[in-house]
């Protein structure tokens, strides 16, 4: 997932009104606010799956790492 820096602002701007107003909803402004600050863009993918569906692909770095761990775990 690619964010240009407009992007990047709006959702840092939404997430400190989501926080302030104290918003109850299935996104977590905070995790967001952390992703978007450490330019993790990808979490966002991550812990939003409806996010990647949209998309049809699976891009995450490392996303076949954690297939591997969770068979390893399924093992166990």
């Amino acid at each position: 997932m690619k964010l240009s820096d407009g992007e990047k602002l709006i959702l840092l701007m939404l997430s400190e009104v989501f926080e302030k107003l104290k918003v109850e909803g299935s996104i977590d402004p905070a995790l967001v606010k952390n992703a978007i600050s450490h330019d993790h863009p990808w979490a966002l993918k991550w812990e939003y799956e409806r996010v990647s569906a949209l998309s049809g692909k699976n891009n995450l770095p490392g996303s076949q790492i954690v297939d591997i761990l969770n068979m390893w775990t399924l093992i166990e």
